[in-house]
């Protein structure tokens, strides 16, 4: 019994976080535990040597620049938290249009009770509100990708911020779409994603990767209360090394990933190729539904996001189980009227072929 729970009958996975990870996951973790990699102290020369590895690949295959440092976290949730606990003082400004966007204010609220929190919600067929500006020492939090409702933030807009608000810091949650786009680093001082989206890695590890003035800035505030301050965080990768036991075997997979795989800029134009042919299948070949998002210019390469009636989009989900097909749940305002289809690198072409014959052929009279 304790066995078939622990099964899956899916064969098509497109839930968009966790997410499919890459075919070659299981060889790394192979390869991890004969050469006794899980068991290595975090602080000896060896894993030290993994770290400084995995910085240098990212900086090969992502073209982060050398002056931006990257740290290794638990969690997205818990980069919200440290970007709050080491860079907020009077005022922190939020943009959002999703659950995603919104929830990082909410903790902004409960975590920084003496700043100033100022929130622009907006709507999702709606263009980033740009107008706005802080005071010099502000933290401006977006969402790069929303996971919520499949949208994503023109390069332009985020400049437009950038412009109007020289002194601030600018921070990105990129969680579904870092490792699958090319971002432009020098857009924001901070950038943070947990591993399980775009990644393509198993759930528990974040990225933070922070700007050379992002660094200077926490240094000069010296909040160094918490265990996972930039100032211990910091000091800690100046050796590669990082503040806590990490999570040593996500490191791993991310340093043998790197090797791996094709330069990022080649990974996301493809994804982008995948993404126009969905969305255009979507638009002009089923009826059943339609993408959220109808403005192209903001739908996200990610994430698609597609919009039915309650009834249609259960029978939908019920269809698709019966084809070994898991799609993601509606999430937020859009829980129980939208599917979410991850396009992620992680994921083949030819599973995406399924899926297009799967809605080709689908009846829903039946069910």
């Amino acid at each position: 019994m304790l066995i078939y729970l622990l099964m899956t009958d899916f064969k098509y996975l497109f839930y968009p976080g966790p997410s499919k990870p890459y075919a070659q996951i299981s060889g790394y973790v192979s390869d991890a535990i004969q050469k006794n990699i899980l068991g290595l102290n975090h602080r000896s020369s060896q894993f030290v040597e993994i770290v400084r590895q995995t910085r240098k690949m990212l900086g090969q295959k992502w073209k982060i620049p050398k002056n931006y440092r990257v740290f290794f976290c638990a969690s997205a949730t818990e980069c919200w938290e440290i970007v709050l606990q080491n860079w907020v003082l009077k005022e922190n400004i939020h943009v959002f249009n999703g659950a995603f966007g919104e929830k990082w204010a909410d903790y902004a609220a409960q975590l920084c009770p003496r700043a100033k929190i100022k929130c622009f919600p907006f709507g999702i067929e709606e263009r980033l509100p740009t107008h706005f500006q802080g005071e010099c020492d502000s933290v401006i939090c977006l969402t790069h990708n929303e996971t919520s409702n499949g949208t994503y933030l023109p390069e332009e807009c985020i400049l437009e911020i950038k412009k109007n608000n020289p002194d601030a810091l600018i921070a990105l949650d990129a969680t579904s779409s870092m490792g699958g786009f090319n971002l432009h680093w020098q857009l924001g001082d901070i950038w943070l994603a947990s591993v399980q989206k775009c990644i393509g890695l198993p759930a528990g590890m974040a990225l933070l990767i922070c700007s050379e003035r992002a660094i200077e800035r926490a240094l000069q505030i010296n909040l160094s209360q918490h265990y996972n301050s930039i100032t211990r965080l910091e000091a800690n990768m100046q050796q590669f090394q990082t503040t806590h036991t990490p999570n040593t075997l996500g490191i791993y997979l991310l340093y043998r990933l790197l090797q791996d795989l094709p330069p990022l800029a080649e990974q996301a134009k493809h994804l982008q190729i995948r993404a126009a042919s969905l969305y255009s299948f979507f638009d002009n070949e089923i009826d059943l539904l339609s993408p959220l998002v109808q403005n192209p210019s903001l739908r996200s390469p990610s994430v698609i996001t597609l919009s039915a009636q309650v009834e249609v989009i259960q029978k939908i989900k019920r269809k698709a189980e019966e084809n070994t097909i898991l799609l993601g749940n509606g999430y937020g305002t859009w829980k129980n009227t939208t599917i979410r289809i991850a396009n992620f690198p992680a994921i083949n072409d030819s599973d995406f072929d399924f899926l297009k014959d799967f809605f080709s052929t689908l009846n829903l009279g039946s069910t």
